[in-house]
């Protein structure tokens, strides 16, 4: 007889083992798709917010060298002097090389985080000019 309680025992404890680690999936599971839901609504946020990414980098830089270009253009008309400069004398280079928006890698980035290992490597940095 102790034997038979013995081995039910043995078996309802065994089931319910298994419900808690079934609980404990459930409720990771649960966090990794509000870890996610979170990462999208940061990816969406940053795609309303920022507007300082390589396209735009590159327009707005052209459109202020010309701006000074002609400035330049039309003071030395008035002087009278020759024309020694051109249009590419009144573009940084370097101006789109500085830190931009990046939604999509900081979306990747958190997206890795909520799997539990972000991914690193060493790459060269992107130049959109």
């Amino acid at each position: 007889m102790q034997v038979i309680f013995r081995i039910l025992f043995s078996m309802l404890f065994l089931v319910l083992m298994g419900c808690v680690h079934q609980g404990e999936l459930i409720l990771k599971h649960k966090s990794q798709k509000m870890c996610y839901n979170t990462c999208l609504e940061r990816a969406n946020a940053c795609g309303r917010l920022c507007h300082n990414d390589c396209k735009t980098c590159a327009y707005v830089g052209h459109r202020q060298a010309t701006h000074r270009f002609n400035r330049f253009v039309k003071e030395l008309l008035v002087r009278g002097g020759i024309l020694s400069r051109e249009l590419n004398s009144f573009h940084d280079p370097l101006q789109c090389r500085k830190p931009t928006c990046d939604c999509l890698a900081d979306y990747n980035v958190c997206m890795q985080a909520c799997k539990g290992t972000i991914y690193k490597q060493l790459q060269v940095p992107s130049a959109c000019c």
